[in-house]
C-alpha cells in the first residue's frame, strides 16, 4: 500500500520540472471540473427533492377548490365553512344538509 502511495507522488511530482507534460494538468483540471459538475448537481437536487418532500408535511395536502368554497348559511346569511367534509356554520353551529 505504501508503495503504492509512493508511485502515485512520484508521478504526480514527475510532472514537475524537466519531465513537464502540459496534458497531464489539463487532463486533471478537466476530470476536477467534471466531478466538480457532478457535485453541484448532485447538492441541487437533493435539495430540490428535500424541499419538495417536506412541503407536503410542512403544509399538509392541497385543498381542493370545493373545500375552499363558502356557501351561505340559509339561517343567518353567514359564511359557512368545511368541516368533517360538510358545510358548517360556525355561528349557527349546526351542519348543513346536503
Amino acid at each position: 500500500m505504501l508503495t503504492f502511495l509512493l508511485n502515485i507522488l512520484s508521478v504526480v511530482t514527475g510532472q514537475l520540472g524537466p519531465n513537464y507534460n502540459p496534458y497531464f494538468y489539463d487532463v486533471m483540471i478537466y476530470i476536477f471540473t467534471i466531478v466538480f459538475l457532478f457535485f453541484i448537481l448532485m447538492i441541487i437536487s437533493i435539495v430540490y427533492f428535500l424541499r419538495r418532500k417536506s412541503k407536503h408535511k410542512k403544509y399538509g395536502p392541497q385543498k381542493t377548490q370545493e373545500e375552499t368554497q363558502f356557501w351561505v348559511c340559509p339561517n343567518c346569511g353567514g359564511n359557512t365553512q368545511m368541516k368533517e367534509s360538510r358545510q358548517y356554520c360556525p355561528s349557527c353551529k349546526f351542519y348543513l344538509p346536503s
